[in-house]
């Protein structure tokens, strides 16, 4: 989903399925736009969202509540679109900071943070550069452990018992 939400509205994540969830979205500024006439970016998450104009730091942009309903561990994908003029920002979730950086071109970016766990989070959102830039979406991604770990579980589980019947 588009971030198009204005300042104060609570909005309902959908799933992939399409459905509505318990994670709330809270806008905290009242900037949404669509632009970015570039046929390439319809239909992305790079196409509208939330507006930051050059030089400017909004803190927080939107807020996330109820996350730990979907997932207790999660990586966050957050979407940047911006135009030819925007070249670079910056997205905090929790403390953490990682950079987009523009292409001197119509497009978008997307930053992963991985292994988060809380419930509640804000995202700040910066453009550093002369363009126009927006937070356009989030996706919540829930992280399943890979079979190998299970596999690996199982072993220690099995040699601590062969250690304990050894005894």
């Amino acid at each position: 989903n588009n971030i198009l939400i204005s300042s104060g509205s609570l909005s309902d994540l959908t799933d992939s399925n399409g459905n509505a969830s318990l994670v709330d979205a809270t806008s905290v500024v009242n900037s949404a736009m669509t632009h970015f006439g570039n046929a390439a970016v319809n239909n992305t998450a790079y196409k509208s969202g939330i507006y930051a104009g050059g030089n400017t730091t909004l803190n927080s942009a939107v807020t996330f509540n109820e996350v730990n309903s979907f997932a207790s561990t999660y990586d966050l994908v957050v979407f940047v679109g911006f135009n030819a003029s925007a070249t670079s920002g910056e997205v905090t979730i929790g403390g953490t900071t990682k950079s987009w950086t523009g292409t001197s071109a119509v497009g978008g970016d997307s930053i992963v943070f991985s292994g988060l766990t809380a419930d509640t989070f804000s995202v700040v959102f910066s453009n550093t550069s002369s363009g126009t830039a927006v937070l356009g979406g989030v996706q919540i991604v829930s992280v399943v452990p890979e079979p190998g770990i299970y596999a690996l579980l199982a072993g220690l589980l099995a040699l601590t018992a062969v250690m304990v019947r050894r005894r």
